[in-house]
């Protein structure tokens, strides 16, 4: 700006740059980020309670009981619906046929994820209820992830 009118100086500001002896150089040396696959334990996804029942229900929309624990979902601020963590619930025990001690997390969520398309929320339990909603990945790894019994082996 020269009195408050603009003023073009790009080829002006090149021209010094091309002038200019320095050159940057690199301040970091580069570390390349690997990310390493994460492989569920198969017995760690328990929906068993105490007297060896299963046992999954669920009153508040950001609190799963399953099994032996209690999976806080607070702060998913996308599940909305309780028949969301309802199926989020059922979607855990589903999702134990595809855990064989050699298929990555990211993998089987895929799988019951193409599972749900195919086939509707109904094959997630063996009674058709009509009380569950549809999830996206992203709230599954979440329920995943914070159940405590989880084990998990990384791949190297």
């Amino acid at each position: 700006m020269i009195k408050y009118v603009p003023v073009d100086v790009t080829e002006k500001a090149q021209e010094i740059s091309r002038l200019s002896p320095a050159k940057r150089t690199s301040e970091d040396e580069e570390y390349p980020i690997s990310l390493k696959e994460r492989i569920p334990v198969p017995d760690s996804i328990d929906p068993y309670n105490y007297y060896n029942k299963k046992s999954i229900y669920t009153s508040e929309v950001y609190r799963l009981n399953f099994g032996k624990t209690i999976i806080d979902l607070t702060d998913v601020e996308q599940l909305v619906e309780l028949s969301q963590t309802k199926a989020i619930g059922q979607a855990l025990v589903y999702i134990k046929k595809y855990i064989d001690g050699k298929t990555p997390l990211k993998e089987i969520i895929n799988l019951l994820m193409l599972d749900l398309e195919k086939e509707g929320l109904d094959i997630l339990s063996e009674k058709i209820s009509g009380h569950f909603a549809k999830f996206r990945e992203l709230e599954l790894a979440f329920a995943i992830n914070r159940l405590r019994s989880l084990k998990m082996v990384q791949k190297k």
